[in-house]
């Protein structure tokens, strides 16, 4: 056999036969612990991507509902807060239209002038009135905002 004789080829053959018969026990190992192992973890890997892509699709949807809900407020507010302009705005120009104080009386000796200047007094009255109700409308503004967005996260 190959030159080789007595001892040294028993050595060679006992080396070849425990090299065969330890990569047929490496490989009955392998497929009997690492196979599986490896069919769950591409099966959990599978069912993970899965869920994540249904996750990732009810987001989606749940994003687009908000968003129509939230131009469906957006338009409800700009309604109201132009409704609430007009109001206003019809409230302090009905006001100023009239004048601020009685006329005054006709048995004054200077009915123009009664302790004050009238027309100062007026103006003054006016510029009163007119700041007040822009800090009354802001004010309603700002409710009325207030409002909308409680009614839009009570909506979610």
């Amino acid at each position: 056999m190959f030159g080789i004789t007595g001892l040294s080829a028993r050595i060679a053959v006992l080396g070849i036969v425990s090299a065969i018969l330890f990569g047929i026990g490496y490989y009955a190992c392998y497929r009997i612990s690492y196979l599986p192992e490896r069919d769950a973890y591409t099966k959990f890997v599978a069912q993970t991507e899965q869920i994540g892509k249904d996750q990732a699709e009810q987001v989606k949807l749940k994003e687009a509902a908000d968003k129509l809900t939230k131009e469906k407020y957006d338009e409800q507010q700009k309604a109201m807060a132009d409704e609430l302009g007009v109001l206003s705005s019809q409230l302090y120009h009905s006001r100023s239209s009239r004048g601020y104080l009685p006329k005054a009386s006709t048995g004054s000796r200077h009915p123009k002038t009664a302790c004050f200047n009238r027309l100062q007094l007026e103006q003054a009255i006016q510029q009163l009135d007119a700041e007040v109700q822009g800090l009354i409308t802001q004010g309603d503004s700002a409710i009325l905002g207030l409002n909308i967005s409680r009614e839009w996260a009570q909506g979610r």
